[in-house]
């Protein structure tokens, strides 16, 4: 069964501003979900014209929303129109060696900055995930996880870069084999560790304890997206 590898991805769609026409209508988030669920496949070129007509919606929104996924890593730009990104190993390492930089030390600041309030709301979502039994359920709390620790980190500019490197670990998500039971058990012990250190005001653990947990989704992805390339290139 096709699965998500459990706090790896964080989607901010729906905290992103929208892009709607006159009617009300999306195109920014229509197309990208539609490229995050492989509706619209690696290498496949979009262009202004067609989803104009699929998405029943002017060129102006069409065109400032390829832009700006254009931006955020999910297209590339052609002379003429634009090409659904192919992921590659050796990207998805370039992203998480940004990703785990940059997540350490915000998880380093939390434990330096967090304010009652951080505290109140990472003591709260830690007894709402023990409470949880679905799979779904668990990873979308765990993404609330992740932003909940940048967010008690108090560092902006810190904050933004990794939202622009979530919707491109994105892209790594579609239709992954994992080992879901031991993926969420892991998963679920290293959270609360991280929460410990913390809540404890332990600066080097927290950076530590949140490093080691994304390079263990790191590795997990990567293993992944090899064996999928490898059974792909089978004949």
């Amino acid at each position: 069964m096709g699965t998500r590898v459990l706090g790896a991805d964080i989607d901010h769609t729906d905290a992103a501003e929208p892009l709607a026409d006159a009617a009300g209508k999306n195109p920014y988030s229509e197309i990208r979900h539609a490229i995050l669920n492989g509706e619209f496949a690696p290498d496949d070129v979009l262009l202004e014209t067609k989803l104009t007509s699929r998405l029943a919606v002017s060129r102006t929104p069409i065109r400032e929303a390829l832009g700006r996924l254009a931006q955020e890593g999910l297209l590339e730009r052609l002379p003429r129109g634009f090409r659904v990104r192919r992921s590659s190993p050796e990207e998805l390492l370039d992203i998480y060696e940004a990703r785990i930089t940059l997540e350490s030390e915000i998880a380093a600041l939390a434990a330096e900055r967090h304010t009652p309030m951080d505290a109140a709301l990472l003591k709260a979502l830690e007894r709402r995930i023990s409470e949880l039994t679905d799979v779904e359920e668990l990873h979308q709390v765990s993404g609330t996880w992740h932003v909940t620790i940048r967010a008690a980190g108090h560092n902006g500019t810190i904050s933004e870069l990794l939202t622009i490197l979530d919707t491109r670990i994105q892209l790594y998500s579609v239709h992954q084999q994992t080992n879901e039971r031991e993926i969420v058990s892991v998963t679920l012990k290293e959270h609360a560790a991280i929460v410990r250190a913390v809540l404890g005001r332990d600066r080097t653990a927290a950076h530590d304890l949140m490093r080691d947990h994304l390079s263990r989704i790191r590795d997990v992805r990567v293993a992944v997206l090899l064996q999928r390339q490898d059974t792909s290139a089978r004949p």
